[in-house]
C-alpha cells in the first residue's frame, strides 16, 4: 500500500474543482475542459479517481498562461473545430460536455497534499467528506452521501474508522462511500493517500414473512476491531427503504466472514476489549421493532456472531400489535449466538411525550466502566431528548442509573402537564428495575442473566 500521490511540498496551493479552477480563471468550466484538449492546459486528477475530479497547481497556471497565453485566433480556431469539425468530432464533443455536465461538481476547497499523507479526523460538507491530517490541513475527499447531509445531525466519523493496518505509520480509513455512476453505497478501505485497496458491496437472502431484502443496503458506523494484533473491519449495513440492519466482519482484504441480522436500527458500534483477553468484543446499541422500538444493548463475540437477533417472536404484551409487528419476524432464521442482549423495557409515562422508540447511545469507556443513555422521551416544547443515563461495569453489571441534565431540568413541567405525581426518583427506580436479558429463550432479569464473559 505504498503512497501513490507525487511528492508535493506542503505549502505548493492546489484549485480543486472544475467550478474553482474556472472561477479563477474568470471563464467557464466548459473552456477549462477545451483549454485542457485543445491548448495543453495542466488540468490534473486526482489519483483512482476515474477522472471524476479534477485540480490545478496555482504556479502552473500562471506559467501557462504566461507562456502561452490564449490568443484571439486560437479561440476562434478552437471554436471552429467545436461548431463545425466532422461529424464524428462533433459526436465525441458532444458525449464529452455531456459527461462534464454530469460531473459531480466539488466545493470550492484549496487542496493539499503531503508527501506523507497521514489521515487523523474527517469533516462533513454537504455530499462530501474532507480527509485531515494531524494539522488540520485536508489531504484528500470523498462523495460519502447522494445529497446533502446536515451537519447538526450527522457525525462524519460514525461512518469511518481510522487505523494503520499495514505498519508504515500511517492510518488507513475504512468509510461508507457513494458512487455516482452506479447510484450505489460501497463500504471502501482508503489507503493513506486516498487509493482504494478495495470496496465491497453485500446483499441478503433472509425472508421476513416472504419478503426478501436482497440488495439497497449501505454501510454504517463501520469499525476497526482488533484481535491479538489481528486487524478485521466490522460494519452494520442497514437497509436503505426498511428496517434490516446486517452486522458484518471483514478481513483486511475485503473477504465477508460472518454477519448477524438484526431487525431495527443501530444508534452505535464500538469494538472493545471488554474482558480484556486481546481480542475486541462488539458493543452495539438499538432500537428492536419486534419489541415495538424498545431499547436494546448487546454484545456480539467478535469472530463467531451469526443469526438473527431475538426474540423473533411476538412477545405477549404485543399481541395487539402482531398485525404490525409480524413483518419483522424472519422466516426459519438461525438464532443469533450474541454473547449478551439487554432490553431496556418501555414504561407508561408520560404517554404524551413518548416516542415511538426509544434509543441507546454510547458515551465512553473509563476505568472498566462505560455510560448509555437511554431516552424514551421527546419533549418537542423544549426541543430535547430526556432520559437516563446508565452506567455499566465491562462485565455489563448495572452501577447507577440517574436522570440526564435535560430531564432534571423539565421534569416539573412534565408532571403538571400530564397530571403525573410520580416522583423523579420513583421513576428512576422504575427503569433501573425494568431491565431485561435474552438468556435462551426467555427473558430474565439482569441480575439473573449469567454471562460467559463474567
Amino acid at each position: 500500500m505504498k503512497n501513490t500521490l507525487k511528492n508535493k511540498s506542503l505549502s505548493q496551493k492546489y484549485i480543486f474543482g472544475v467550478k474553482a479552477i474556472a472561477d479563477y480563471l474568470n471563464v467557464s468550466e466548459r473552456s477549462v475542459y477545451i483549454w485542457e484538449q485543445e491548448l495543453d492546459f495542466p488540468l490534473h486528477r486526482v489519483a483512482d479517481s476515474n477522472k471524476r475530479t479534477v485540480y490545478a497547481s496555482v504556479d502552473e497556471i500562471e506559467k501557462w498562461l504566461k507562456n502561452k497565453p490564449v490568443s484571439g485566433a486560437e479561440k476562434a480556431k478552437t471554436k471552429k473545430r467545436i461548431l463545425w469539425g466532422s461529424g464524428f468530432l462533433a459526436a465525441i464533443i458532444v458525449l464529452i460536455l455531456i459527461w462534464i455536465f454530469l460531473l459531480p461538481k466539488s466545493p470550492k476547497i484549496d487542496f493539499y497534499t503531503s508527501s506523507s499523507p497521514n489521515p487523523r479526523s474527517a469533516v462533513i460538507e454537504d455530499k462530501y467528506i474532507y480527509i485531515k491530517d494531524g494539522t488540520g490541513e485536508v489531504i484528500w475527499a470523498y462523495i460519502e452521501n447522494d445529497k446533502p447531509l446536515d451537519n447538526e445531525l450527522m457525525s462524519a466519523e460514525s461512518n469511518l474508522d481510522f487505523c494503520d493496518i499495514d505498519g508504515d505509520q500511517a492510518n488507513e480509513v475504512i468509510a461508507k462511500e457513494y458512487d455516482v455512476e452506479t447510484n450505489r453505497f460501497y463500504l471502501t478501505l482508503f489507503d493513506n493517500n486516498g487509493t482504494r485497496i478495495w470496496r465491497e458491496s453485500i446483499s441478503n437472502d433472509q425472508s421476513f414473512r416472504g419478503l426478501l431484502l436482497r440488495s439497497n443496503f449501505f454501510p454504517v458506523h463501520s469499525r476497526f476491531a482488533q484481535s491479538h494484533n489481528k486487524t478485521f473491519i466490522i460494519t452494520g449495513w442497514r437497509h436503505r427503504t426498511r428496517f434490516l440492519v446486517i452486522i458484518t466482519r471483514y478481513d483486511i482484504n475485503g473477504n465477508l466472514l460472518n454477519e448477524y441480522i438484526h431487525t431495527g436500527h443501530i444508534s452505535f458500534i464500538n469494538c472493545i476489549d471488554l474482558n480484556q483477553d486481546g481480542t475486541d468484543e462488539i458493543l452495539f446499541g438499538a432500537t428492536n421493532n419486534i419489541l415495538n422500538g424498545e431499547a436494546v444493548l448487546a454484545v456480539l463475540p467478535l469472530k463467531e456472531f451469526k443469526g438473527v437477533c431475538p426474540p423473533n417472536r411476538i412477545e405477549p404484551e404485543f399481541q395487539h400489535l402482531k398485525y404490525l409487528l409480524q413483518k419483522y419476524i424472519a422466516d426459519e432464521a438461525e438464532p443469533g449466538n450474541q454473547t449478551a442482549y439487554i432490553r431496556f423495557k418501555k414504561i407508561n409515562q408520560f404517554d404524551e411525550f413518548t416516542k415511538t422508540y426509544i434509543f441507546t447511545v454510547f458515551d465512553h469507556s473509563d476505568q472498566n466502566l462505560f455510560h448509555i443513555y437511554v431516552f424514551p422521551w421527546h419533549h418537542d416544547y423544549e426541543n430535547t431528548y430526556i432520559g437516563f443515563e446508565y452506567v455499566f461495569s465491562n462485565t455489563l453489571q448495572l452501577m447507577d442509573i440517574f436522570p440526564n441534565s435535560g430531564l432534571r431540568r423539565v421534569y416539573p413541567r412534565l408532571c403538571r402537564q400530564s397530571g403525573n405525581n410520580t416522583s423523579l426518583h420513583e421513576l428512576t427506580n422504575i427503569y433501573a428495575e425494568n431491565i431485561y436479558g435474552w438468556d435462551q429463550d426467555e427473558w430474565v432479569s439482569l441480575d439473573e442473566l449469567e454471562l460467559n464473559f463474567r
